[in-house]
This record gives structure tokens, sequence and C-alpha cells, in this order.
């Protein structure tokens, strides 16, 4: 018993090493990290007062995908394109128009 856990204990040290070795990001990551949270810092000035720092904070969090939620809503890369139109494209190419024949929705009360 003693020896399977020494040997459960030595795994495990041995393996939170090379996590540990994994996670830290080298110079250029760093950079690019501290410009992403000076942006989203800018963004989130511009956004909320200074009396609403904890929005400020969470604006901060879900803008550098610190999150769990922030992680959950990214989605993948796109492998088909630049991605820079949400809408459907129609066969001929030509983004889908609104129908002018229909009726405007009533504003909701």
């Amino acid at each position: 018993m003693k020896t399977i856990i020494t040997t459960l204990a030595a795994g495990l040290l041995a393996v939170s090493f090379t996590v540990a070795a994994n996670a830290a990001p080298n110079k250029q990551e760093r950079k690019a990290l501290a410009q992403q949270e000076a942006s989203c810092k800018a963004q989130a000035e511009k956004k909320f007062s200074a009396i609403h720092f904890l929005k400020r904070r969470d604006f901060v969090n879900s803008c550098m995908g610190r999150s769990a939620q922030a992680k959950a809503v990214k989605s993948p890369a796109s492998t088909t394109g630049s991605g820079a139109s949400t809408l459907p494209v129609n066969p001929n190419g030509t983004a889908p128009q609104k129908d002018m024949n229909q009726p405007a929705p009533q504003p909701r009360r």
C-alpha cells in the first residue's frame, strides 16, 4: 500500500512540473496579451464610469476570455475565409434584402 501511494505521489509531482512548464507564455505572447488587456481596459473605460469598477473588471475579464462564461461563448476559428459577414449569401452572390412588400412589425408594449 505504501509503495502505491509513493508511486502515485511521485507521478503527480512529475506531471505538475510539466504542466507548469507549458503554462508559461513566452515574451512575444506576454506582449500580445498586455496589448490586448490594454485595449480591453480602454474599451471598459469608455463603456463604464469610474464608479462601476466591478462592471469594468467583468468587462475586461470577458474581453480577455478569462471567465468560464466567456470561454464557453467563444466560437472556434473559421477556416472558410475572413468571416466578416454574418449574413447568409444568396446563390447569386448578393446579400439578402429586406422585403419591402411586407408590413413593418408592430412595436412591443
